[in-house]
C-alpha cells in the first residue's frame, strides 16, 4: 500500500525591481489579444496594481494532489511451473484552489476549480 498528498502554493515574488521603484502586474502576452482593459490583468479584484519589492505577482494559487495505490503479488510453484500474478490498483485526484481571478479567464481562475479523479 502506498499513498501520497501533495499541497504547495505557487506564485511569484518580486525579488528584484533593477532600480525601478515599481512593476505593473500586467500579462504583457495579452496586451494585444482583447478589446477588455480588465483582459491584461493578472490579479482582476486589485486592477492596475503596482508591485513592489517583496510582493506576489503575477499568479498565485495552490495544487492539492491525492494519491492511493494497492497492489499485490502472489506466486505458485508447481512440479514443472512457477506462475506469478500480480495486480496494481490505484487512483489519483488533483484539484487547485486559485487565490485570484485572471483578466483571461475571470470566472474559473479564482476559487476551487474541479476535482480531476483518474
Amino acid at each position: 500500500m502506498n499513498g501520497n498528498i501533495y499541497n504547495n502554493e505557487k506564485y511569484l515574488i518580486a525579488e528584484d525591481l533593477l532600480g525601478a521603484d515599481f512593476w505593473m502586474d500586467y500579462d504583457q502576452f495579452a496586451e494585444n489579444l482583447g478589446a477588455d482593459p480588465m483582459f491584461i490583468q493578472n490579479n482582476i479584484d486589485k486592477p492596475d496594481n503596482m508591485i513592489k519589492k517583496g510582493d506576489k505577482f503575477g499568479y498565485n494559487y495552490a495544487i492539492h494532489i491525492n494519491r492511493g495505490e494497492l497492489w499485490g503479488q502472489a506466486e505458485y510453484n508447481l512440479k514443472a511451473l512457477d506462475v506469478y500474478v500480480g495486480l496494481s490498483v490505484s487512483s489519483s485526484q488533483t484539484w487547485r484552489d486559485g487565490y485570484w481571478a485572471n483578466g483571461k479567464f475571470p470566472t474559473n481562475s479564482k476559487g476551487q476549480s474541479e476535482n480531476l479523479i483518474f
